[in-house]
């Protein structure tokens, strides 16, 4: 869930932002590309860290 306290903008873009990482993972396991899927992984972790989903309760 994300934190209450974003902006509708905010959390749209960041929202975006998370989904085309976890895109991206996809398409690096697609294809069997290790170090990319290391990378857009830590870009799922930190849209998802901005939306307040993981981290300290805001």
């Amino acid at each position: 869930m994300a934190d209450p306290g974003l902006g509708e903008a905010e959390r749209t873009g960041l929202v975006g932002h998370l989904m085309k990482a976890r895109r991206a993972v996809r398409e690096a396991k697609r294809n069997a590309d290790p170090e990319a899927e290391a990378a857009v992984h830590k870009a799922v972790d930190k849209a998802q860290r901005e939306l307040g989903e993981r981290g300290p309760v805001r």
